[in-house]
């Protein structure tokens, strides 16, 4: 089992193409691709948080069908698109989602994670190593210490592992400073 993280999809979202200058005519196309590239990044077996604005506009059915097209029990960071009725749509496999939050935090690999949707210049444990990882931007916020976009349109149209996400910070010389900014 391997652990992912992505965000804003907006699966059905026509105008998200061209406000996040997405490489899509249609939102079919855009869809299609990224159930696509996450079917082939995630296991049946693996997990996903999912950092809000899954979907747009769409009726509680579509949103349903989609989640189930996709690999992975999901678990849902509320973001600012997502409907009232997905609210309720944690705890059964019937609904696509194990569990809904407004923020989430957990242990992976030793390390304190912080989930939201949207990015913070300071989090729980910020100055004490943790990690925060949100979406909301589509890849328009520089990152800062230990927090990075985990959006989709920060990495490939696809999901990304804890690992991926260390190595970008590595890279960026962002993960191994003792404060945040």
């Amino acid at each position: 089992m391997t652990v992912f993280f992505t965000s804003d999809t907006h699966f059905g979202h026509q105008g998200i193409i061209s406000h996040a200058d997405r490489p899509f005519e249609k939102v079919a196309r855009m869809d299609n691709e990224m159930v696509k590239r996450w079917n082939e990044t995630v296991g049946p077996r693996d997990v996903v948080y999912h950092l809000g604005d899954f979907g747009w506009n769409q009726k509680p059915a579509d949103f349903l069908q989609l989640v189930d097209l996709l690999h992975g029990e999901k678990h849902l960071i509320l973001g600012n698109h997502d409907p009232d009725f997905v609210r309720n749509l944690a705890g059964s496999a019937a609904y696509g989602f194990r569990s809904v939050h407004e923020r989430l935090e957990l242990r992976l690999d030793g390390e304190r994670i912080v989930l939201d949707h949207y990015p913070m210049r300071s989090w729980n444990g910020s100055f004490h190593g943790s990690f925060q990882l949100y979406g909301h931007c589509h890849n328009t916020m520089p990152p800062i210490h230990r927090s990075l976009d985990v959006g989709v349109d920060a990495w490939d149209f696809r999901p990304v592992t804890f690992t991926q996400i260390r190595q970008r910070l590595d890279k960026l010389g962002l993960l191994n400073r003792e404060k945040a900014a």
